[in-house]
């Protein structure tokens, strides 16, 4: 029988794939003040490796 059919969540897939290679820094070592002293919280940072960056899911910015 169907009738809980309708509750159950329905997943999509996607598959995105990696822009670039690098790698990872710590922010506290990045040369602008504002990141590197946490002003705007924590993260990190990404030394890449090759100068293009590519798209990981093709479409359009509408």
């Amino acid at each position: 029988m169907n009738l809980f059919k309708k509750f159950k969540k329905k997943t999509n897939q996607l598959t995105l794939h990696s822009i670039n290679t690098g790698v990872f820094v710590p922010i506290t070592e990045v040369k602008d003040d504002v990141f590197s002293q946490k002003m705007l919280g924590d993260g990190f940072a990404i030394r890449p490796n090759i100068k293009e960056v590519y798209s990981p899911i093709s479409g359009r910015s509408i």
